[in-house]
């Protein structure tokens, strides 16, 4: 938020000119820790099972679409053109949108591959119960002895 209203108060000037690397560093920074942050959580959660690693990262996307939602309505933003040529505060929100969409993406492929969205298998074989015919105990149809007394079934 401090960063929004920084960019609010001083000129906006288009991307490559003035403003230093300093200023390019520090519109970059949330992005940059963003992203080390993801691919270590990627590397570790690439182990783990597809479920946890597409609702992380589709949690992070989400997250991550919120701060550009807030950086294209901010009061800083308001104060842009969003059209070309693009200042730094644009182009650091296109770029978040831009790794946003992508994490969620990943994050739903991850879903997908891990059945979450498909129909659970429905089984329609019957089991056929019958009764040993020595002890009297419940027996599948398939059983060849027995489970209580041993006694053969076939």
């Amino acid at each position: 938020m401090f960063l929004d209203i920084a960019y609010a108060m001083g000129p906006t000037q288009p991307a490559g000119q003035g403003g230093g690397a300093g200023s390019i560093i520090t519109s970059f920074l949330p992005l940059i820790l963003i992203s080390v942050f993801v691919f270590i959580l990627y590397n570790y959660l690439s182990r783990q099972q597809p479920k946890t690693l597409g609702i992380v990262l589709t949690i992070i996307g989400g997250a991550v679409g919120i701060w550009v939602f807030a950086r294209f309505t901010s009061f800083a933003g308001k104060f842009h053109t969003w059209e070309p040529p693009f200042t730094e505060y644009e182009i650091t929100t296109w770029i978040g949108a831009t790794i946003a969409l992508g994490l969620i993406i990943l994050g739903l492929i991850n879903l997908t591959k891990s059945g979450v969205f498909m129909k659970p298998e429905v089984s329609h074989k019957v089991t056929l119960y019958g009764f040993c015919s020595k002890c009297g105990a419940k027996v599948s149809s398939g059983d060849a002895f027995c489970s209580e007394c041993g006694h053969s079934l076939k």
